[in-house]
């Protein structure tokens, strides 16, 4: 009569110890609820592994960043540019200008033909000339 026992679950397997995992709201697989300090603190690492991963990604380097206004950007007369080659790094990527500049980009790439620039843009209403080689 094991057989019984496979028709009344949805999952293939016959062992119920470990049914409790996630789809009971963070249950280990003993049965005891999890603390929500550990989910945090445990989210918090793999949030740190995540950050750690991307920082020593070379894909977000070609992103134009947020340039610091006068005051801001002024250095002191000790500090030159290997000062300010780390923050460069931590600066806010600039959402608007990268967009508008992978867009012209794409757009300058289709050389007049359709692409998903010229569609992207005519969606919204934006008709570019086409690219003149000067």
């Amino acid at each position: 009569d094991d057989d019984d026992d496979d028709d009344d679950d949805d999952d293939d397997d016959d062992d119920d110890s470990n049914d409790c995992a996630s789809e009971d709201g963070g249950l280990h697989g003993d049965g005891q609820r999890r603390d929500d300090g550990e989910q945090m603190a445990r989210l918090g690492e793999i949030m740190a592994a995540m950050d750690s991963e991307l920082r020593r990604s070379q894909k977000g380097d070609d992103f134009e960043r947020v340039r610091p206004s006068a005051q801001q950007g002024a250095t002191s007369k000790g500090a030159g540019r290997g000062a300010s080659e780390e923050t460069d790094s931590t600066q806010p990527v600039d959402l608007d200008f990268n967009l508008v500049k992978n867009m012209l980009s794409s757009y300058s790439s289709q050389k007049g033909l359709a692409g998903p620039a010229s569609n992207l843009l005519g969606s919204m209403g934006i008709h570019l000339p086409d690219d003149q080689d000067e």
